[in-house]
């Protein structure tokens, strides 16, 4: 306590309570009671401390809902891409499964064959064709496992190669058209496959029916991917490519099936020959 002459009393730090200050006179000795009371600053008041407590519950809570938010999101994430990975080995399993199964098989028949027969020339040929066909399939089943061939690129300049290599290779005269740039957009290794096999199914068409001399393949975008295959034979009879396709072979249903897989969709023209377009959404 502080007394000053001029009747002056101060008291520091006093804690918030009530208080009676006792006062007494110096001549009459009278003494005259003054009560005081002091009020808890707001920040010491029990609805202030309520709320900076419901404040940290809330934000903790809050914290902690986040955080088992994002794992359980990214543990989602891993779990759909671990169902993508089994469903694309499941996938391959299958794909391997066939051709293997159906190329071995075919090999070992023929290999009987020729054991069979004296003169077995035919028999082997079609052994190393049938060989070479399964080694053929398995590189393609490979290159679309591969994640670095996902680019629109390295589809359109894969096709590039296997159409040149395989029209010189039947005595097709093969000329192809690309854009001077190319969408860097991503495929995934499914849809990379059924688009190379349905420009490889339609070539396969080209060499088995057309009876062509010439084949022109353009590619091109400009609201979708558009791929023109175009042949100088003597036309496709519809009738017959279904026909084929019903029982196992590249025909057009598998062809549209595939571009129909990538939501795309196929056009035919016969005209002077026969010309295979596919639009593709970008």
């Amino acid at each position: 306590m502080e007394g000053r002459s001029h009747n002056l009393v101060r008291y520091s730090n006093l804690p918030a309570g009530q208080y009676s200050l006792l006062i007494k006179d110096k001549i009459s000795d009278k003494i005259s009671t003054v009560f005081i009371k002091i009020k808890k600053p707001y920040w010491a008041t029990t609805w202030f401390i309520l709320l900076v407590v419901a404040g940290i519950t809330f934000l903790t809570w809050f914290i902690f809902r986040n955080y088992y938010l994002r794992k359980l999101e990214k543990h989602k994430a891993e779990l759909e891409k671990q169902k993508a990975v089994e469903h694309e080995r499941t996938r391959i399993a299958a794909d391997m499964h066939d051709d293997l199964g159906s190329g071995l098989t075919k090999i070992t028949y023929l290999s009987q064959m020729a054991i069979n027969k004296d003169n077995s020339k035919e028999d082997l040929q079609a052994i190393k064709k049938t060989s070479t066909e399964l080694v053929e399939n398995m590189s393609e089943i490979i290159w679309a496992m591969k994640e670095e061939n996902n680019s629109l690129e390295d589809l359109v300049y894969y096709i590039k190669v296997y159409a040149m290599e395989y029209c010189t290779g039947n005595n097709l005269n093969c000329v192809i058209h690309l854009p001077e740039k190319l969408y860097p957009r991503i495929i995934a290794g499914q849809s990379r496959r059924n688009i190379y096999l349905a420009v490889k199914e339609t070539l396969h068409n080209i060499v088995k029916h057309a009876h062509a001399q010439n084949v022109t393949i353009n590619v091109g975008f400009d609201k979708e991917w558009k791929i023109s295959i175009k042949d100088d034979g003597v036309g496709i009879n519809l009738n017959a490519q279904k026909i084929e396709s019903h029982h196992g072979g590249n025909g057009l249903n598998n062809i549209k099936k595939r571009i129909e897989a990538v939501r795309g969709r196929v056009d035919i023209i016969n005209n002077n020959g026969t010309e295979v377009i596919f639009y593709i959404p970008l």
